[in-house]
């Protein structure tokens, strides 16, 4: 008996080493895509992560112990924005908090449409779309309804690729962590968020994060699409094509499985944005330089300039901005 049990966990063990050795190529894979899309951005493209943060707990700056039982979390989704804008990447995070928000494909779509509409009068002509595999993301409603999008808006979506668990987040998950980071110190000096409208007022109180915008989404669903992919829970990409949008497991290998636009049926809501702010209602540059630009850094000196942190004049006094690209912070030496 001993001797079987042994066996079976040398097969178990085996068969656990494996999957790891095909999550680790299939995480450099995801990688690699990411890296080949941001480097193949063309004037006027962009690449969006898209993520739904953990639900944002209501905070009081003053509560009883027992107010602090039954909460009902706050959705916070985000949209990070990589652009080539003539010729150099530059940058840009959209915050979309909500009250009552399932997430779904109805409530990600509502977010696409309201954050392609501003890219498009950015001068976004094209994009790319990548996020996790969470079924908010991988199902057909949301593909019908960005390939109906792009004909409605008039900017291209070339493809969606999904990304590898636990990994190819990272640009978002450091923008929600400067978020969560507003949120707390605006709770500890005084403020509320307890709605979606405060959560804005705490991203958006002073000093404003760089290259960000912020809006409280409503979204009333209206219908929801009943199309299926067959097999989707096994693909990893989708390219979008004239007539039709092309399936794969994996990007750019085989002739995958391509879907045509007769039988799409895309998902039909109304939203509305309440209370919002952030760089889109400043006078700020609303896009910001993006940390992995070689483009704009060709030369080791302008590099090091870029590094060092700028001087400003303040009453007599040296003020010293944080030379990271999303650090509000400035310092007298």
């Amino acid at each position: 008996f001993r001797v079987c049990r042994m066996i079976e966990l040398l097969f178990i063990g085996h068969q656990s080493v494996d999957e790891f050795r095909k999550h680790q190529i299939r995480t450099k894979r995801s990688e690699l895509d990411r890296k080949e899309i941001i480097d193949s951005l063309l004037p006027g493209d962009a690449l969006i992560i898209w993520d739904f943060s953990l639900k944002v707990l209501p905070n009081k700056f003053v509560e009883t112990q027992s107010a602090w039982y039954g909460k009902s979390g706050i959705s916070y989704h985000l949209s990070y924005v990589i652009a080539n804008i003539n010729g150099d990447l530059k940058h840009h995070s959209f915050g979309h908090a909500a009250d009552d928000f399932k997430q779904d494909s109805v409530a990600v779509s509502a977010i696409a449409e309201h954050v392609l509409r501003i890219l498009k009068e950015k001068g976004i002509n094209r994009v790319f779309l990548r996020s996790d595999n969470a079924g908010n993301y991988r199902n057909a409603a949301l593909m019908c309804t960005l390939y109906e999008l792009s004909i409605e808006i008039g900017i291209e979506v070339m493809a969606y690729i999904f990304s590898e668990a636990q990994s190819g987040k990272g640009d978002a998950d450091r923008e929600i962590s400067h978020s969560k980071r507003k949120i707390r110190e605006y709770v500890r000096s005084g403020g509320n968020t307890t709605s979606a409208s405060e959560i804005i007022d705490a991203l958006c109180a002073p000093t404003l994060l760089k290259a960000s915008s912020f809006f409280e989404i409503n979204v009333q669903v209206i219908s929801i699409s009943k199309a299926v992919f067959p097999g989707i829970s096994s693909v990893g990409s989708f390219r979008f094509e004239a007539g039709g949008i092309r399936a794969r497991r994996h990007d750019a290998y085989g002739k995958g499985s391509f879907f045509d636009e007769k039988k799409m049926e895309r998902n039909v809501y109304s939203y509305g944005i309440g209370n919002y702010g952030g760089t889109i209602k400043s006078s700020d540059e609303f896009w910001g330089d993006f940390g992995g630009n070689e483009r704009s850094k060709s030369k080791s000196d302008e590099t090091e300039a870029a590094l060092t942190p700028s001087v400003e004049e303040d009453e007599g006094k040296l003020i010293y901005q944080c030379s990271d690209r999303l650090c509000t912070s400035r310092f007298m030496t």
